[in-house]
């Protein structure tokens, strides 16, 4: 495998900017044009997941950390924190790069990085992603012992997972019911921090992957996290 080397450009186009792709359109650009302040609004939460964590069933709880989430959720703040910090980062992200553009030059979120600071390694096996999932109502109800309503094309609101587990009773000594609010509650967690997205939904894509709620932390969660941080910040950017 070759070295990876770090892109300058010729001593004639030291300051060349062609790897800004579409510039007038970058909201950095636009902020320093127009003077349009923006508001970006962060998708996600932590502080409702971290209420249920605490409610859960002590066998569900453990499963959860034997999939290598407690780390996660420790690290996971008990209020929303501020948003100036992630709007300050989203101005200086390009999308062409995939790296924020500062002061003393470039730096990105490398896959260490992201391991570091959200507890989730990036690595382990590819998600089992079928998209076929939300034909079969069966298997749903087989899954998560409901079939919810979905939202758009295979994925369900986040609050409806919720909204159906909160004051439903659960037979601690039932392991059917634990294996499917296992499932429920890691779709939450998926839908609020790592995979959110701006219409807190979920996709039921992901489900096979939770059949084995013994196994759910053998897959790469954070790569499917991670690559949804990049394209976000692109979007968003």
């Amino acid at each position: 495998m070759g070295r990876l080397h770090r892109y300058r450009p010729p001593p004639d186009e030291e300051h060349s900017q062609e790897l800004l792709v579409d510039r007038k359109t970058h909201i950095s650009h636009i902020f320093l044009a127009q003077g349009e302040v923006y508001s970006i609004y962060p998708r996600g939460s932590s502080v409702e997941v971290m209420e249920w964590w605490k409610r859960l069933p002590r066998k569900v709880a453990a499963k959860v950390v034997t999939a290598v989430f407690g780390g996660f959720l420790s690290h996971l703040p008990m209020a929303d924190r501020d948003r100036k910090l992630p709007v300050a980062l989203a101005e200086r992200w390009w999308d062409s790069t995939n790296s924020f553009h500062l002061p003393f030059g470039e730096m990105t979120l490398t896959p260490l990085d992201f391991t570091c600071i959200t507890g989730v390694a990036v690595g382990g096996l590819p998600i089992p992603w079928d998209y076929n999932v939300r034909k079969n109502a069966n298997y749903i109800n087989e899954q998560l012992g409901w079939v919810p309503a979905f939202a758009s094309a295979g994925a369900i609101r986040v609050t409806d997972i919720l909204s159906f587990y909160k004051d439903k009773a659960i037979d601690e000594n039932d392991d059917v019911q634990l294996a499917h609010l296992t499932r429920a509650f890691f779709l939450y967690m998926l839908g609020r921090t790592l995979l959110s997205n701006t219409a807190e939904t979920i996709h039921l894509c992901c489900l096979p992957a939770l059949e084995d709620v013994d196994r759910k932390g053998d897959y790469n969660w954070g790569g499917a996290g991670m690559a949804t941080l990049y394209r976000f910040m692109s979007a968003v950017s």
